[in-house]
């Protein structure tokens, strides 16, 4: 049996791999991976089978044990790897957990306190827009985690949102519906949604804030006056305490009444803090649309490398129109996606999920 055994700092984003308790140096091809973050050295790319594969190839060896040290959510991701993997080796997981990100902030909120008991001169200048090192810290820790929900028209963005937010909010139907710009701040305290509308520079109020529903959301998406809609209320099962969603509803870029809307997503796009969530069409793929946008994508993967790879997830919705009569099955369709989406990733890894919608949708409507 070989011993193999990987320590990951995803803070630092550096991996010691040992095997029988000898450092990989950065020489060997597991090793020269050290530097990368584990979610991406765990699929497969470019003279790369994924981590499983590459370490059943190295230790040549029917039984591998595995020692992981470092973070629960990392581990889970290796589990899910390994407990997808059917090639000859029988591997078994060991986990050595490490301070988790909750941990890392209490540490820092106490030293942070520390040193402003202190009042040490060294951290008391402030920047130009009259912040000092406190207030930054607090800003990025209550950071606001934003994700752009972006595809052509009538893909089917607002149904997959409403299905997240679990009730019909955003206008849905089977044409061009979504003429403004909404985004959607996650607050548990919050019974109902409320909003606020805005005109194009931003400041000008249309509507001031109130609680909204779908028939609210159609009057304000019809009015030319207004560009932006702030939402605000409580995204299940995404507690505040974990994480600060944002959803931001975009038109599409092929939205014909204001060309605006493609410079928008074009921007989003080239974001390198920006999470794009692409809604693919399953009864509409392969457009000329999509064409364009993918090719965007792919240019801005190439451009940034691995720290933009992890941006963009693809979404394969509408599942529910596949015909199982006509042999139309959910395996076939994404290999046609992965087909499909191949000349645009060349050295770059696409990851599709898949959403049932229409089982999404049944849950949240009735929980």
């Amino acid at each position: 049996m070989t011993k193999f055994s990987i320590e990951y700092n995803p803070y630092l984003v550096k991996c010691i791999f040992r095997k029988n308790g000898k450092v990989l140096s950065s020489n060997s091809k597991i090793g020269a991976k050290a530097g990368e973050r584990l979610q991406i050295i765990l699929g497969e790319s470019v003279n790369w089978k994924g981590l499983l594969e590459e370490i059943a190839a190295s230790c040549d060896d029917d039984v591998v044990e595995i020692q992981f040290r470092g973070r629960r959510i990392d581990f889970e991701d290796l589990k899910y790897v390994a407990d997808l993997y059917n090639g000859n080796v029988k591997f078994s997981l060991a986990f050595d957990e490490t301070a988790d990100d909750a941990d890392v902030i209490s540490e820092l909120d106490q030293l942070f306190d520390e040193i402003k008991e202190k009042n040490l001169p060294e951290f008391s200048g402030k920047s130009q827009s009259g912040k000092d090192i406190y207030t930054a810290y607090e800003e990025v820790k209550n950071g606001i985690f934003e994700v752009n929900v972006i595809a052509t028209m009538s893909s089917g963005k607002s149904t997959l949102i409403n299905s997240l937010l679990h009730t019909e909010l955003l206008p849905s139907q089977n044409q061009a519906c979504t003429a403004t710009i909404a985004q959607i701040r996650d607050c548990d305290n919050m019974e109902e949604f409320e909003a606020e509308c805005y005109a194009e520079d931003r400041n000008t109020v249309i509507y001031p804030r109130a609680v909204v529903t779908l028939d609210e959301m159609r009057k304000y998406n019809s009015d030319e006056r207004v560009t932006y809609i702030d939402i605000e209320g409580n995204i299940p099962s995404i507690p505040n305490k974990k994480i600060n969603l944002c959803l931001r509803d975009t038109p599409g870029p092929n939205f014909a009444g204001n060309i605006e809307h493609g410079k928008l997503t074009q921007k989003i796009i080239k974001e390198t803090n920006a999470v794009v969530l692409y809604i693919m069409n399953l009864t509409q793929l392969e457009t000329k649309n999509d064409d364009e946008l993918l090719r965007d994508i792919s240019s801005e993967m190439k451009r940034a490398g691995k720290q933009s790879r992890d941006r963009f997830i693809f979404v394969v919705n509408k599942c529910d129109e596949l015909d199982g009569e006509k042999g139309e099955t959910l395996d076939k369709i994404l290999v046609s996606v992965r087909d499909y989406l191949s000349p645009f990733s060349r050295k770059s890894v696409f990851y599709i999920y898949t959403l049932f919608l229409y089982i999404l949708s049944f849950y949240c409507y009735n929980h």
